[in-house]
């Protein structure tokens, strides 16, 4: 929830989502709006996405309580404990660690590989290999087997 700014200049900025966040966002925002009309006292226009009935904002463990609870998850499970699963599982499908850290919003991607670098070891092999392919060219027709033995150059 941010109320009163963020945490460092330059800090704000949009959070890209994917088609079935926005549409059920939207859909909590249709109901909020249709609950409010019904809120017999004078309401809040706080423009927050989790509000108590007349707008106002929710105590900030109220939310982390409800969410773990209709989730299903353990108790103590954050809300802001799931971004930490969704870099995990991006680290873990190859999503490139530069772009994880613009999503998760770290000062750089200093702090990511840092938070996250037991993920990677198993890409490090692979990124290895990759370069290594890159010198390993077939021969020329020109080239004697022996030739390319000697330089190192796969067959």
């Amino acid at each position: 929830m941010l109320v009163d700014g963020t945490r460092t200049d330059g800090s704000a900025a949009i959070v890209v989502l994917d088609p079935v966040a926005v549409t059920m966002l939207r859909a909590w925002r249709t109901a909020q709006v249709a609950e409010r009309r019904w809120w017999p006292g004078p309401k809040q226009r706080t423009n927050l996405v989790s509000t108590r009935q007349d707008g106002a904002p929710l105590k900030p463990d109220w939310p982390n309580r409800r969410f773990a609870r209709e989730a299903g998850l353990p108790a103590g499970v954050r809300a802001y404990d799931l971004r930490h699963g969704w870099a995990t599982a991006a680290l873990t499908a190859g999503v490139h660690p530069k772009l994880v850290q613009e999503v998760m919003r770290h000062g750089s991607d200093a702090t990511t590989a840092d938070t996250y670098s037991h993920l990677m070891p198993s890409h490090s092999a692979e990124a290895v290999a990759r370069v290594a392919s890159l010198f390993r060219q077939p021969p020329t027709s020109l080239e004697a087997p022996e030739q390319t033995a000697a330089t190192g150059l796969r067959q």
